[in-house]
């Protein structure tokens, strides 16, 4: 989903590199932004009592080409996906 608080526009945008659950995202500048979370299914295949693995990555939104970009150079020294 593209957002556009700007100018009140929401339309479906191109999907993310990787699958991820409880990440966060930002504007900034006139780019969308998504960082850490945790991997789609992370845990359901891992033996009991195995932890989520947060991911570190960041991508960000290329409205030209509708698609999300990798950006290794802003990832995360550790992973996120919540605030403590």
């Amino acid at each position: 989903m593209f957002v556009s608080l700007l100018y009140g526009v929401f339309a479906q945008a191109g999907g993310f590199t990787s699958e991820r659950d409880r990440a966060a995202s930002a504007s900034v500048g006139e780019s969308m932004v998504v960082l850490g979370g945790v991997g789609v299914g992370v845990g359901e295949e891992k033996e009991e009592g195995a932890t989520a693995a947060a991911t570190a990555t960041v991508e960000e939104y290329d409205k030209d080409e509708d698609r999300w970009v990798d950006r290794p150079e802003w990832a995360m020294q550790t992973g996120r996906y919540r605030c403590r």
